[in-house]
């Protein structure tokens, strides 16, 4: 960027009291807001009431997508919007849940014990669990076992 260009955006974000970036997304977050409330569309995902003020709105994804598949980041389908206290609370809830499933790249599953994504050859089977893998890998039942008999 030449000089001309940063003396004019130093010139902006005075001008608007902030960076431009940031008054420009705030700008699109009021624009948003207005076409959900234009089309009663500004209800909460969360707890399905009215969404007030554009301070309040979050954008969040239904279903996770982070190691599961990229697509359903872009999947406007997969899109909501809630309160921003709504969104904030049901992700602090899903990651404290005891019954929080990890949900694991192709082809592995989480151990309890090593606190990560190992290969599904690595654990025993459970017919009755949601993906009929045992909670903790080979190894680290063994090691229990070995401490049993000890």
């Amino acid at each position: 960027m030449d000089t001309f260009e940063i003396d004019r955006h130093k010139n902006m974000s005075s001008q608007l009291g902030m960076p431009r970036g940031t008054a420009a997304n705030r700008l699109r977050k009021l624009v948003l807001f207005d076409l959900l409330k234009r089309h009663k569309e500004n209800v909460c995902y969360q707890c399905k009431k009215e969404i007030e003020r554009a301070e309040e709105l979050s954008v969040e994804h239904k279903k996770p997508w982070e190691n599961v598949d990229v697509a359903l980041f872009w999947d406007l389908s997969n899109i909501a919007f809630s309160h921003l206290a709504c969104n904030v609370r049901a992700a602090r809830h899903a990651e404290t849940s005891p019954h929080h499933r990890k949900i694991a790249p192709e082809g592995m599953s989480w151990c309890r014990t090593h606190k990560k994504f190992l290969s599904i050859e690595s654990f025993s089977k459970r017919t009755g669990r949601w993906n009929d893998l045992r909670h903790d890998c080979k190894e680290c039942e063994k090691i229990y076992k070995d401490s049993i008999r000890s």
